[in-house]
């Protein structure tokens, strides 16, 4: 990737095997204005950092997984006993 970038902004070759390079087609300065253009970077931080939150909070709902079917087996036993005492 750094020899493309380098390769990028440098402007590309000027002929490969007859035929014009990178170097004056608008698709190759847009690539490079892409490269060096970093206003998006804080953006994409933070979508990586919510994406590691995500996937850390659903890691641990996943480990609790059998706590939490615990708690609602005994809330459920208690509810149940206390609606056939009141009945």
């Amino acid at each position: 990737m750094l020899r493309l970038r380098k390769f990028l902004i440098a402007g590309g070759a000027e002929r490969v095997d007859g035929r014009e390079g990178l170097h004056g087609s608008a698709l190759a300065a847009g690539v490079r204005s892409a490269l060096r253009d970093d206003t998006g970077q804080d953006l994409t931080e933070y979508a990586l950092l919510l994406a590691f939150v995500c996937l850390a909070s659903s890691a641990l709902f996943i480990g609790a997984e059998g706590s939490i079917n615990a708690i609602w087996g005994t809330t459920n036993q208690l509810v149940n006993s206390a609606a056939t005492l009141v009945s």
